[in-house]
């Protein structure tokens, strides 16, 4: 699966989609945005998430 382009100039680019697993894997929140709080959920326990993040995160 190709990634995305670069997105635009920013202070800080952290491009973790190689490392965390697609959002298709959770099908049952496809259709949520992400303030729902099911999808907070998924994310937040996701493996190398945010929870998983050191300090600077």
């Amino acid at each position: 699966m190709a990634l995305s382009p670069v997105p635009p100039a920013v202070d800080r680019i952290e491009d973790v989609r190689d490392r965390l697993r697609g959002p298709a894997a959770a099908r049952h929140i496809l259709d949520l945005d992400g303030l729902n709080p099911r999808v907070q959920d998924v994310v937040l326990n996701t493996p190398l998430g945010p929870a998983s993040c050191s300090p600077q995160c």
